[in-house]
């Protein structure tokens, strides 16, 4: 792959990554959970900064098949602990699906955010799957296409392969502290 390629694939990811957040389920009621995030900002807004950034060299690359039927995200879960991959940044994805569910956020007036979900049957050539693993935890991101549309988001369980999917995965050093790269709260 070019240089200038490799890097544009990497800053697109970092891009989407910034940009996109997810929401987490909370038993508090609209008013604590108003105050809560409003304290949560207040308290460390002025500490974060504007521009995080780690260096890490890739140790190896995995190269992960997935079968027909297979489940993307549980796949790719199943291969990263069978990897032993701690951190890692997911490279790329090329394949098919018979179905996908992703979301996305709605809205950009407060926190938390609010996600809109889609799932949708039929076949699907997949662009790009992209994403990062953060101690053992996969978040990943895919774009879709058919002959119609083209649809991307953050993956949920429910995409599964048509004829394949093949994801390229950098492990990152395992002593990396990526903990709070896609905190929303951190802001």
């Amino acid at each position: 792959m070019k240089r200038n390629t490799f890097q544009m694939i990497v800053l697109f990811t970092g891009l989407v990554l910034m940009l996109i957040s997810c929401k987490t389920a909370s038993n508090k009621s609209d008013e604590t959970q108003a105050v809560y995030d409003s304290e949560i900002t207040a308290e460390i807004h002025d500490t974060v900064p504007s521009v995080y950034t780690l260096t890490a060299d890739v140790k190896r690359i995995v190269v992960v098949r997935l079968k027909n039927k297979t489940d993307l995200l549980e796949g790719l879960n199943e291969a990263v602990q069978k990897e032993g991959i701690k951190n890692g940044v997911i490279l790329h994805g090329i394949g098919s699906v018979i179905s996908y569910h992703i979301h996305s956020v709605s809205e950009t007036t407060e926190f938390p955010t609010v996600n809109a979900f889609a799932e949708e049957e039929g076949p699907f050539d997949v662009l790009n799957i992209n994403g990062f693993i953060f101690n053992g935890r996969v978040h990943a991101h895919i774009t879709l296409s058919d002959l119609n549309t083209t649809i991307g988001g953050h993956l949920e369980k429910g995409t599964l392969a048509y004829t394949f999917l093949i994801i390229s995965i950098g492990v990152l050093d395992d002593d990396l502290d990526m903990s709070r790269f896609d905190n929303w709260r951190w802001r």
